[in-house]
């Protein structure tokens, strides 16, 4: 007789707070090597994010992190569901442009191209910023007034919140983890919740209003279609209920 297997998946998981201490240690480390003129800690930058997107487990963010600012209750743990692989990314995206930085400094003469390439990593998180500023300033576009547009879930189109689904259709994120959490997220709020899944490519206009920067992007609006909350990347289930639930409150 055979026997169907069943084969569990476990949800990805993820410490935000180990990721926002990675962060501002590269915020840190690559300001002070600018202010020290010191090309070497550039370098250093450079070689600990790489080692931390090849082997993650020897991340030496990690082991401070866990080695000094836990056990010093500095932070404590916050593990939410999302899925690892774009912050790696991000991270190895740094690690090329420091890299390129230290090429540049150690041996060329280019040194204000050098020193570009090593604050652009640090500008990093305030570009980000910036951006979702300016995404909570823009005005509802009358293409989403009473949800005139395609991609609305069946749910009244007069509820109190509406979350805008920006996706592609080649992402595998928005697909198997961000479409599951607004289910969920609908499922739980009912009819106090509309979403408006749209397809980024296509709806240049709507991207730029909202600076989108990546896939997927979910923007919470009011009942006045103001932007209360922007998320770039993976939103899970708990953060966007909080933030639907200081709107409903």
């Amino acid at each position: 007789m055979e026997q169907a297997s069943t084969i569990i998946t476990k949800p990805l998981r993820v410490d935000t707070h180990l990721g926002k201490f990675s962060q501002a240690t590269v915020v840190v480390l690559t300001g002070l090597a600018f202010l020290l003129s010191q090309p070497l800690i550039v370098l250093l930058t450079a070689i600990i994010m790489a080692l931390s997107v090849i082997v993650p487990v020897a991340s030496p963010f990690k082991w401070l992190y866990r080695g000094i600012v836990l056990p010093l209750h500095i932070l404590k743990p916050r593990i939410v569901e999302d899925d690892p692989a774009p912050h790696r990314f991000a991270q190895g995206v740094g690690a090329t442009f420091l890299i390129a930085s230290s090429i540049v400094l150690f041996f060329t003469h280019l040194t204000i191209l050098g020193w570009t390439l090593d604050l652009i990593v640090w500008s990093g998180r305030r570009f980000v910023a910036n951006q979702r500023q300016q995404a909570l300033a823009a005005p509802l576009p009358d293409t989403l007034i009473d949800g005139k547009m395609n991609g609305v879930t069946p749910v009244a189109n007069r509820a109190p919140v509406r979350i805008l689904a920006f996706s592609s259709e080649d992402c595998k994120q928005c697909h198997q983890l961000q479409a599951p959490v607004l289910q969920r997220v609908v499922a739980a709020r009912a009819d106090q919740i509309t979403v408006v899944e749209i397809d980024a490519p296509n709806e240049p206009d709507l991207t730029q209003r909202y600076h989108v920067l990546t896939v997927p992007t979910t923007v919470v609006l009011d009942a006045t279609g103001r932007a209360h909350a922007v998320n770039y990347g993976f939103a899970n289930t708990q953060k966007l209920l909080a933030q639907v639930d200081e709107l409903l409150d």
